[in-house]
C-alpha cells in the first residue's frame, strides 16, 4: 500500500476507532478514572473529550484531501490517537452524596477537581417532551427529556442526566442523583425550573417517570 493511501486511510480509521472506544457504553467498562478517586462514589460516568474529537476529526479530514502534504501522517495519527485515548481513560464525573468530583480534558486540564455542595451556585431543572429523542420514539427514559443542570460558583456546569447510560445503570444513577439532590435541598441551594409552565412541566415528567418500582418513581418526583 502506498504512503499516500496510508496517509488517507489510517487517520480516518483511527478517528472512527476512537469514537467507538470512547462511547460511554464501552468506556465505562475499562475507564481508569474511578481508580484514582478519593473514595468509592455513589455513581460515576466517563466523559467525551471534545477537543480530541475535533483535533482527530480535523486531522483525518486534512489527510483525506491532502494525503501527500504530511510525510509522517501515520506516525502523528497514532501518537494523537494514543494521547486522546489515554486522556479519555482518565476523564469522568463522579457523584457523591455531598460532592461532585471530575477530571475533564474539555477544560484543557487533567487536574481532579472537587465541588462540595457549598460550592454550587444553583441548580436548573427542565423537561421537554418534544425533544428529538422523544419525538422520534428512540427513548422513553427520564434523561431523554429532563435535565438536572448543576452550576458551580466558578462557572462550571454539570448535567447529571448525562450519567444515564442505559437501563442497566438506571437504578444506580437515579439513586445517586436522589441522594445528591437531597443534600442540595437541605443546604438550600437555589433550584430553578427552566420552564414557567408548571402544567406542561408536570405532563412532561409524567411521561418519563421510571418504569420500575414505586420507590424509584418517588425519587424522581422528589428530584424534579
Amino acid at each position: 500500500m502506498s504512503n499516500a493511501l496510508l496517509n488517507m486511510v489510517v487517520p480516518m480509521f483511527l478517528f472512527f476507532i476512537y469514537l467507538f472506544l470512547t462511547s460511554k457504553l464501552i468506556l465505562i467498562n475499562y475507564s481508569i478514572f474511578p481508580k484514582f478517586l478519593p473514595d468509592v462514589p455513589n455513581y460515576w460516568w466517563p466523559l467525551l473529550n471534545f477537543p480530541c474529537i475535533i483535533v482527530l476529526g480535523m486531522w483525518a479530514a486534512i489527510n483525506l484531501f491532502e494525503s501527500d502534504f504530511f510525510r509522517n501522517a501515520v506516525k502523528i495519527s497514532i501518537l494523537l490517537f494514543l494521547f486522546c485515548l489515554i486522556t479519555s481513560l482518565f476523564s469522568g464525573v463522579a457523584i457523591y452524596s455531598d460532592k461532585i468530583v471530575t477530571r475533564n480534558l474539555n477544560y484543557f486540564s487533567m487536574e481532579t477537581k472537587t465541588y462540595m455542595i457549598k460550592d454550587l451556585a444553583w441548580v436548573d431543572l427542565s423537561c421537554d417532551k418534544n425533544s428529538k429523542h422523544v419525538r422520534r420514539g428512540f427513548n422513553r427514559n427520564l434523561n431523554s427529556a429532563a435535565d438536572y443542570n448543576v452550576f458551580t460558583k466558578d462557572g462550571r456546569k454539570f448535567d447529571l442526566t448525562d450519567g444515564y447510560i442505559s437501563e442497566k445503570y438506571a437504578g444506580s444513577w437515579l439513586n445517586s442523583v436522589y441522594l445528591f439532590d437531597r443534600n442540595v435541598s437541605q443546604m438550600s441551594i437555589p433550584k430553578r425550573r427552566v420552564t414557567d409552565n408548571a402544567k406542561l412541566y408536570g405532563e412532561c415528567l409524567s411521561v418519563f417517570k421510571p418504569k420500575s418500582d414505586k420507590e424509584d418513581k418517588l425519587k424522581s418526583i422528589f428530584i424534579y
